[in-house]
């Protein structure tokens, strides 16, 4: 059952699984689902007001009334997020198969997709590289304004056609909302640490759109500092401290264990 892998199961947190009429699939019953890390970490943040607080800590600079959107389902409208829809559209993606951020989170001044990962890569291919859908030419070809690599290099070569198509579609709806874009890669502390290096010098950014790699733990650590003490965070703390994921072999022996999912110190 895939509630015994989250957190927050109250009447209110069970009522906004709705999400799933919108959702693709859902693996929240796995033990190693980034989906359900992303339940438990951001939905604390959420229930206790601490959103908008960690969302300004990040980029530096302050954020105000973060509404959270979660795998595209808008709560005022009950479906998709019309913004995400109407990108969907202008790029040419086929219904049921659309980019699909794992939150979207939409403030006074910003608009922030983020793109979690646990234990996957950002190394994406299409699996028909023939059917580019309208990425090159949709929004008046937008494709040219915000990427410097032709689509071949980027989602083919490099590997990157997920995340190409989150910087595509995510800048485009930014712009008749009028808010900065922020992509953000959520990763593990020790994983794809030169993501920034390898995928920012595709893209065309600048003050109002940016790739940027933030950490689960980095949400540890101001959670640690910054939160209150209460049932909820102490329950959020033993979370972050023994998630696990999945056996690995201990080297020079035939006996496995339980690796630790974060490495906090």
């Amino acid at each position: 059952n895939e509630t015994d892998n989250l957190l927050w199961t109250d009447p209110e947190d069970l009522d906004l699984r709705r999400l799933n009429v919108v959702k693709r699939e859902s693996r929240m019953e796995h033990d190693n689902s980034e989906d359900a890390v992303t339940w438990n970490v951001f939905r604390y943040l959420e229930k206790t007001e601490q959103l908008s607080d960690f969302l300004s800590s990040m980029i530096k600079r302050r954020v105000g009334n973060a509404e959270l959107i979660y795998w595209s389902y808008g709560q005022e409208v009950d479906g998709v997020w019309p913004e995400l829809k109407k990108a969907r559209k202008e790029f040419g993606e086929h219904s049921g198969r659309g980019t699909e951020p794992d939150l979207i989170i939409v403030t006074d001044n910003a608009l922030f997709w983020v793109e979690a990962k646990l234990t996957a890569s950002n190394d994406t291919c299409p699996s028909n590289p023939q059917d580019r859908k309208k990425y090159e030419s949709g929004g008046d070809k937008w494709y040219e304004q915000v990427f410097s690599s032709e689509f071949e290099v980027l989602a083919i070569r490099e590997k990157k056609y997920e995340l190409m198509r989150m910087w595509l579609t995510g800048s485009w709806a930014a712009v008749p909302l009028n808010r900065r874009f922020y992509l953000v890669n959520l990763v593990r502390a020790e994983s794809e640490k030169d993501i920034e290096p390898r995928f920012g010098p595709h893209l065309k950014m600048d003050a109002e759109k940016r790739f940027l790699r933030w950490t689960w733990e980095d949400v540890y650590y101001f959670v640690s500092k910054n939160a209150p003490p209460s049932p909820e965070k102490q329950k959020f703390m033993t979370y972050f401290e023994n998630k696990t994921i999945g056996y690995k072999q201990v080297r020079g022996s035939e006996s496995w264990e339980l690796q630790l999912a974060f490495h906090l110190t």
